[in-house]
């Protein structure tokens, strides 16, 4: 009997060879890497933060006495100056109180005359009289109370005409003509806008990088695309409970384009 015995290699394995072949003799993929030089310098560091533009001055116009609104000759947005009238009330009450007041007061200097007199002197030359004898006779005539009344009476009758108190632009107009000054918490406010203060907060690991003069570039919200700049005037040397720190700058407004609030 013969055997006859027969190896053989299937075209499969061949082909995984090969594939195992390929993979290993593959050439790896080369990783570029750029480099620069470093130069020894200084560097820029920027700070961002949002802030709220103030007035530089604010003055609130109350009423200093009570009484019927007669005119309001403003507007808001209108400019004024320092001592322009704004507004009026009604005065008969408070210069009835300053002829009264006046009145008093004639009364009470013919009073002063007539002690003088009963001493000896006069009132046209006080310069001669002793100290005593001259307060003693203003206190018994009731010159000084009348005095302090009409130095009162006068001061409240001015104050039914309402003026500026600072110049700028009439802002958060309360009064309205024809209704009782007690029916408004105040007549307006006034607002210097020509500078504007601008308030902004930045983290106490921050403050180091700030000093005053230092300048300060502001990009409104309101005006896209436009850049107005500042000089940084105080630093608060406190920190608020949230660890920041109040930081001022300084803005001119040319054209009054920047707004309060």
């Amino acid at each position: 009997m013969i055997t006859l015995y027969a190896c053989s290699t299937s075209q499969a394995d061949n082909a995984g060879s090969e594939e195992i072949a390929r993979i290993s003799h593959a050439e790896a993929d080369i990783t570029k890497v750029g480099t620069v030089t470093v130069n020894y310098g200084s560097f820029d560091l920027e700070l961002i933060s949002n802030g709220r533009l103030e007035a530089r001055r604010r003055a609130l116009v109350p009423f200093r006495v009570q009484e019927q609104i007669v005119n309001v000759v403003v507007l808001e947005g209108q400019s004024v100056t320092a001592g322009q009238i704004l507004g009026r009330l009604e005065p008969f009450t408070y210069q009835k109180r300053l002829d009264d007041a006046t009145n008093s007061y004639e009364q009470a200097l013919i009073d002063l005359e007539d002690r003088l007199l009963g001493f000896g002197y006069s009132l046209s030359d006080t310069a001669s009289v002793p100290d005593n004898i001259l307060k003693m006779a203003r206190i018994r005539s009731g010159y000084n109370n009348a005095q302090s009344a009409l130095t009162e009476a006068r001061r409240n009758l001015s104050h039914t005409t309402i003026t500026a108190p600072i110049s700028g632009v009439i802002s958060n107009l309360e009064a309205h003509e024809q209704n009782p000054s007690s029916a408004f918490p105040h007549f307006c406010e006034v607002l210097d806008i020509n500078t504007m203060h601008l308030v902004f907060h930045l983290l106490e690991t921050e403050i180091g990088q700030v000093k005053t003069e230092q300048q300060v570039e502001i990009f409104p919200f309101a005006l896209t695309g436009e850049t107005f700049k500042g000089t940084v005037t105080s630093i608060n040397p406190a920190v608020d409970d949230k660890g920041m720190v109040r930081i001022t700058v300084m803005v001119p407004n040319p054209g009054r384009r920047l707004m309060d609030g």
